[in-house]
């Protein structure tokens, strides 16, 4: 299998509204991707679907192989904590938590991982974003900027095959912009998946 996703004629509809009217299209294992529209074109829509957090579409859809439709609910939650990393608009992040804690969090979810492999992994993940030292700091006491690496940093705790980005530059400045898709693109060579980046700018 050489896709790491296809979508064959992927329809959406919220009642009389159809933000996905047909979507096919299909993307290589490895590489650094970007979905542009306007605001209500469907991008969140599409990415949540590729996320598998939502199976109410018509069509066909493939993620690393696998058929969404066909694996039981807690088949896929099992395969997204291991496969898929997600950076969600608003970051999701618990904000009177230290950085440590929330990118623990994937860990915990997935394996059974002892003390000083975990801290190592954090180190290494903060690393990639370029928050070393960052691991005591709380949450709230952030930038935007600094939320999002962190995001970043938990998307790819658990070393995914897809990592999904939903509008990772829509609340930060033009240099934050930059440098948050700098980040994204050097995960993207270094950690050899696929990024998949919804923008609307």
């Amino acid at each position: 299998m050489n896709d790491s996703v296809v979508c064959q004629n992927v329809k959406r509809n919220f009642g009389e509204e159809r933000p996905l009217r047909g979507v096919s299209f299909r993307l290589p294992k490895k590489g650094f991707f970007g979905v542009f529209g306007a605001s209500g074109s469907g991008k969140s829509t599409l990415l949540n679907i590729l996320g598998m957090l939502d199976d109410g579409y018509e069509g066909d859809v493939l993620i690393l192989g696998k058929n969404p439709k066909r694996m039981s609910e807690s088949e896929r939650c099992a395969f997204r904590l291991k496969e898929i990393g997600y950076v969600f608009q608003s970051f999701n992040l618990l904000e009177l938590e230290t950085v440590e804690f929330n990118l623990s969090l994937p860990l915990q979810s997935c394996y059974l991982v002892k003390k000083r492999r975990r801290e190592a992994k954090i180190r290494d993940a903060l690393s990639l974003v370029g928050l070393d030292g960052y691991q005591k700091r709380v949450v709230n006491t952030l930038s935007g900027g600094e939320k999002q690496r962190v995001a970043i940093a938990r998307a790819v705790m658990n070393n995914p095959s897809l990592l999904l980005l939903d509008e990772p530059t829509s609340s930060l400045d033009i240099q934050n912009q930059y440098q948050v898709l700098r980040i994204v693109r050097d995960i993207c060579h270094e950690q050899h998946l696929t990024a998949i980046v919804v923008i609307h700018d």
